[in-house]
């Protein structure tokens, strides 16, 4: 799923971006800007996918503290198959229903 994989690069380039100097203990404006850059091609992607990356962002901040997102994160870079977790996965679907009008 375009959605997934888009999740699974987001949360390395979060891994990659936390290198260059302290890690946050929130949310913050270089957070969403990496996971949206990380989720979305604008050559390749459709505008769906921008708005899907979006709603994925926003319901992650709203439904995890950003130590579980940094957990989740942290188990994707050891895993790529590992779980997003229900909270991820329930975000997920609501965001393509919403998003995708179905």
């Amino acid at each position: 799923m375009v959605l997934r994989r888009a999740c699974i690069v987001a949360t390395l380039a979060l891994v990659l971006t936390a290198c260059g100097g302290d890690e946050p203990l929130n949310y913050t404006l270089e957070t969403r800007e990496n996971f949206l850059a990380a989720c979305t091609d604008p050559l390749n992607d459709s505008r769906l996918v921008t708005e899907l990356c979006e709603c994925t962002f926003a319901a992650a901040q709203e439904r995890l503290s950003f130590a579980r997102f940094t957990e989740l994160e942290d188990r994707m870079k050891n895993n790529l198959n590992a779980s997003l977790g229900a909270a991820m996965n329930s975000a997920l679907a609501e965001c393509v229903l919403q998003e995708a009008d179905l």
